[in-house]
């Protein structure tokens, strides 16, 4: 029996061999494409992210709020920086793991090592803790788990969040495949998916160009905005290496990724840059993760904030997940028997509710600095 990347690799021939040169269908590129990215099947990955400024921010003032009660949005220009010019830099390094729906990721410090802040799901659930942080978030699978600009997976196989490439292309009906004046540029596949209403990620187009030297994993990524009519990128990922793996094919190893913003003009200015690298030494694809590494462990005393019950909790308390849900059945059930709360029962409640709101508020904050966007950081 022949191995499962040999077959990957039959079969990918087979379609681009039958599909010809210049008359290939959209239907068979998105097949081809969903077979090479069904060869990394997992992965285990550490990765050094280089960011780099490529515009000045500044703020000129504010915009009136288009609706009474809003705020005011404050007005950002850019200015992109001199040819040759030193940008600021900063460096981030991540520890990204992934099986299925089951995922962790690690914000590490640089210079230690040492985790900054831990996100691990398992079976849909996720939890969010940041090192030294009195505070935990649990909550069901979220569309974007992973901050923009950090998820491994965004250089191969997923536009934005758990939207995998290939169900955005199946789902639009006006992909097509671009063909110079000579036919199909030699050894590539230009997929080209515009912004369609009703799909997943619908505002936003989706140029994919798969390259058949390296098992056709894109080569590059142009996410885009139509703009009056025209094209406008927003987002643009070029894989400059790749690595052949045992058991994988080829999986990236170093890719750019540029970040871009309209003007008034609608010129794009290039405002951001980040430049992703694999620590080979230390990674691998295709390996069987045990499932107790998707589990977090929450330390005792820290306060939880859990959506998927509905509960805010301090943590330590022997069983205290695992009883959650019979003490909510015995309330509902307290709350049957008895009709409405006595007046010092509900004074009692209401206190209860008042603290649990101030604890949500402070989990909300913990939580939006996990999802902070990549020019914020």
């Amino acid at each position: 029996m022949l191995p499962r990347q040999a077959m990957s690799i039959l079969f990918i021939g087979l379609l681009h061999s039958a599909a010809g040169a210049d008359d290939m269908k959209p239907t068979d590129a998105i097949e081809i494409f969903r077979t090479a990215v069904a060869n990394i099947r997992s992965f285990d990955v550490r990765l050094d992210v280089q960011v780099e400024a490529l515009a000045k921010e500044e703020m000129t003032g504010f915009a009136q709020p288009s609706q009474s009660g809003d705020e005011p949005r404050p007005l950002i220009k850019f200015t992109p920086y001199a040819e040759g010019s030193v940008f600021p830099v900063h460096q981030e390094r991540y520890h990204q793991i992934r099986q299925g729906r089951n995922g962790r990721l690690e914000t590490l410090d640089p210079n230690s090592d040492k985790p900054i802040s831990v996100l691990a799901g398992k079976g849909g659930i996720w939890k969010a803790r940041r090192t030294g942080a009195a505070s935990a978030v649990v909550q069901s699978e979220p569309f974007q788990a992973i901050p923009e600009g950090v998820d491994y997976r965004s250089l191969f196989s997923n536009g934005r969040g758990n939207a995998e490439f290939t169900t955005i292309l199946t789902t639009r009906k006006h992909v097509r495949i671009i063909a110079s004046e000579g036919g199909r540029p030699k050894g590539k596949i230009i997929i080209d998916a515009p912004p369609e209403k009703g799909t997943s990620v619908s505002s936003t187009g989706f140029l994919v160009t798969l390259d058949e030297t390296h098992g056709f994993l894109p080569q590059s990524i142009d996410d885009y905005y139509i703009v009056n009519g025209a094209k406008m990128t927003t987002r643009l990922t070029t894989i400059d290496e790749f690595a052949q793996v045992v058991g994988s094919g080829w999986v990236p190893v170093r890719a750019r990724t540029t970040y871009f913003v309209d003007t008034p003009s609608h010129t794009p200015v290039a405002v951001q840059r980040r430049i992703t690298t694999v620590d080979r030494v230390r990674s691998s694809w295709n390996t069987r993760i045990p499932d107790a590494v998707f589990d977090l462990e929450i330390p005792r005393g820290l306060i939880v904030s859990d959506s998927t019950k509905k509960v805010i909790y301090v943590a330590g308390e022997q069983d205290a997940e695992r009883n959650l849900n019979g003490l909510a059945d015995e309330g509902r059930r307290i709350m049957a028997n008895h009709g409405t709360s006595p007046p010092q029962a509900s004074r009692h409640i209401y206190g209860m509710m008042f603290a649990a709101a101030m604890l949500a508020g402070a989990a909300v904050v913990i939580w939006l600095w996990v999802r902070r966007t990549p020019w914020k950081r």
